[in-house]
């Protein structure tokens, strides 16, 4: 929850509604930015993209409409549950989008980096 900092450094869970006190894919949303295809600057971030894609994967749950990251808040938007709003839902599509598109940047430096003998030497010993 890196929001959720004060000042002095703690970042302690915050009282409030989760709408925004409570968004576990912070860390992947800042990580859509981080892709690039400079392939030193990749063997760098690639333990944060990896550890990211692989958060997002084990929040998924098995939904009536197939794997969702669940359960869901968005910081813009509430939903409605028996005409009351709420800000925690089984999914909402701005942490499946999240969560589509870590998956994706994740996967693109294994593809990159296999045109590159040298980088494919790093990447092994970055999953060793």
């Amino acid at each position: 929850m890196f929001h959720n900092v004060d000042i002095w450094r703690r970042a302690l869970p915050a009282n409030g509604d989760p709408m925004w006190s409570f968004w576990p894919f912070g860390q992947a949303w800042m990580c859509r930015n981080l892709f690039d295809r400079d392939k030193s600057y990749l063997a760098r971030i690639w333990p944060i993209l990896r550890e990211s894609a692989r958060f997002c994967m084990d929040f998924l749950s098995d939904t009536e409409q197939g794997l969702a990251p669940s359960p869901a808040t968005s910081p813009e938007n509430c939903f409605l549950v028996n005409g009351k709003p709420t800000s925690v839902a089984q999914a909402s599509e701005n942490a499946t989008a999240i969560v589509r598109t870590c998956s994706t940047t994740s996967s693109l430096p294994r593809r990159i980096w296999t045109t590159s003998m040298a980088m494919t030497k790093v990447w092994s010993r970055r999953q060793g």
